[in-house]
């Protein structure tokens, strides 16, 4: 696959495990340069270390503080970034009745304004430059979510409905934004997954999957209601 990234930067977030640093691994063996996004230096470094690529970057996305000495840093290596994957994002166990607000508020934290920052420090230089591109990665359950964890599955599907209204905002610059939603699976060196492919939408194509090492179980399979003739009733004769 040629997917013509030389000379262009990516900054993945959360590129210190699992699906974030397979997605860095592969933009770097297409010729990016890739900044590798943990929480402390040792993660990002120790994960540029077993990719064999990449420059280390650090920083908490939960505070703008955060946010800002994480672009700091990446100013301080690379000229700009052309290509920002947020790929961050985390669970948290629970369900209606003994979620309480805070755990709401630090899933939207985690899953919607840790994107949000980092798209509003980069968008204006991507609008300067004339391009740019924006890949925000989200899960089955934005759109098919579990009875469980509703906290997680509401933030999941605020980072799908900001998506949209970026493109929107973008459409005409030279800017794309992507919004992927991940497949549970045990991801690998070589992209594959243990677990089979869920079958696509009726109607719809069958979508490729970003598999990545699951933070829990209780999402691995999106359900999907089974559909049921309806009786007809006995006093309504059919027309002929």
């Amino acid at each position: 696959m040629d997917l013509d990234l030389t000379g262009r930067t990516a900054l993945v977030t959360g590129a210190h495990r699992g699906t974030g640093q397979i997605i860095a691994a592969r933009l770097a063996a297409e010729g990016a340069t890739v900044l590798v996004h943990g929480f402390t230096p040792e993660q990002a470094e120790d994960a540029c270390r077993q990719n064999g690529s990449g420059l280390p970057v650090a920083g908490d996305l939960m505070t703008d503080a955060g946010a800002d000495a994480l672009i700091a840093q990446c100013r301080a290596r690379v000229e700009r970034i052309d290509i920002l994957v947020n790929n961050y994002g985390t669970t948290s166990p629970g369900r209606w009745n003994d979620v309480d607000e805070s755990a709401w508020l630090d899933m939207y934290q985690r899953n919607v304004l840790s994107a949000q920052r980092l798209i509003k420090r980069l968008l204006p230089e991507m609008r300067r430059a004339g391009w740019g591109r924006i890949i925000n990665l989200g899960t089955v359950g934005s759109t098919r979510p579990n009875a469980r964890m509703p906290h997680y599955y509401a933030s999941k599907g605020a980072l799908a409905t900001l998506t949209v209204g970026l493109a929107k905002e973008v459409a005409g610059t030279g800017i794309r934004r992507l919004g992927r939603h991940v497949a549970r699976g045990r991801a690998t060196r070589g992209g594959r997954h243990s677990d089979p492919p869920h079958r696509a939408p009726r109607g719809g194509r069958r979508s490729r999957r970003v598999s990545r090492e699951p933070a829990c179980r209780c999402d691995s399979r999106p359900e999907h209601p089974h559909r049921r003739r309806r009786a007809r009733r006995p006093d309504v004769k059919r027309s002929p």
